[in-house]
């Protein structure tokens, strides 16, 4: 099988299903102190993404994270994504947050861990 860029894509086995069985590691990863999990800052997409809604004029008309949570729904990552392909992918994105409801575009970033306390 092979994506639209033509790279062969394996079908996932059995070990990428499996869920980390070691105790230790849950128990590491539940004792990160609740601080270091929300940021006082914003995350780098949600500057990079209000800094191009801003190039295109658009100060204001959603909320970053909700424009990062359907650039994510569409792209998954967005490390890619630069330049002419970034703005396209921000503007589209801006446009289906305008045409969502702000409880949908909220719970949707939610669902990708851009909640309100995220940044």
């Amino acid at each position: 099988m092979r994506d639209t860029y033509g790279a062969t894509l394996n079908p996932p086995d059995a070990n990428t299903r499996r869920l980390p069985t070691d105790r230790r590691v849950c128990a590491s990863l539940a004792s990160v102190p609740p601080a270091l999990l929300t940021r006082e800052e914003p995350a780098m997409y949600e500057r990079t993404i209000r800094e191009t809604m801003a190039r295109m004029g658009r100060v204001g008309a959603a909320e970053p994270r909700w424009v990062e949570a359907w650039m994510r729904g569409d792209y998954g990552t967005l490390d890619h994504l630069g330049g002419a392909l970034w703005d396209r992918a921000v503007r589209e994105a801006l446009e289906c947050a305008l045409a969502s409801t702000a409880e949908f575009n909220e719970r949707l970033a939610e669902s990708w861990g851009l909640g309100v306390g995220r940044g």
